[in-house]
């Protein structure tokens, strides 16, 4: 019996190396693609969430010094903000940056349906290359690339909604008029498409950062399916 015990402490140190994986390609046979699919969808979706819990709140966008949305910095809108102090109506840029930053903060719940109904049917050729991947945003990347189109088209149908409701739309045609008073030009710039882009930019970077933190820290990783992310 003793040798027996002798014996099984010899063997049971030998088994441990035998099994040890420094390709990691045990680890990643022993998920099947569905379940790195499935990780990944919840791992986008995790990261959604916490990127709009962040920004799509009071003063997300408009008490950020990261994320707050402000007019391009360019000829053509440093002559109409001229224009417009010229005519003692240069508050209606500050009015104009507010109501598209409070437009962005109040569109996270037609924002995260949009992302949630992607999301559910979003297609992985190679999941284990993204799970796996030695970048930290994989799984943010490859949405962003491949789908980011369709968000930007949702996010843009969301935020002519809300233009209209903070009344950054009026305060725009506003601005418009006064230009075109001035200098009979009309001032032709996408508003929407401004405030659109600047949200979802602001959204993938944020979910970058959460993606990294599920990749890292258990806490952030603590959804049972998520497992697969932890190195």
């Amino acid at each position: 019996m003793k040798k027996l015990y002798l014996f099984c402490l010899i063997l049971l140190p030998l088994m441990m190396v035998s099994c040890k994986d420094d390709s990691g390609e045990f680890i990643e046979q022993y998920y099947t693609d569905a379940q790195l699919t499935s990780a990944l969808r919840t791992c986008l979706t995790a990261s959604k969430d916490t990127a709009l819990n962040k920004l799509c709140i009071p003063d997300g966008f408009n008490g950020s010094e990261t994320y707050r949305i402000t007019l391009p910095d360019n000829a053509d809108f440093r002559a109409l903000t001229d224009t417009l102090t010229a005519q003692n109506k240069d508050y209606l840029i500050d009015t104009l940056t507010a109501r598209l930053n409070r437009a962005c903060e109040l569109s996270g719940n037609n924002l995260s349906s949009s992302f949630n109904s992607t999301i559910s049917s979003i297609t992985f050729p190679d999941p284990t290359s993204i799970v796996y991947s030695t970048n930290s945003d994989a799984a943010t990347t490859y949405f962003r690339t491949n789908y980011g189109a369709d968000m930007l088209s949702s996010a843009t149908s969301t935020l002519s909604e809300q233009l209209q409701t903070t009344g950054a739309s009026s305060t725009w045609t506003e601005i418009q008029s006064a230009y075109y008073n001035a200098t009979s030009t009309f001032f032709n710039y996408n508003i929407t498409g401004l405030a659109a882009s600047s949200l979802l930019n602001a959204v993938y970077t944020e979910m970058a950062k959460e993606e990294a933190l599920i990749r890292t820290d258990s806490y952030h990783a603590r959804a049972g399916n998520l497992s697969a992310f932890r190195k």
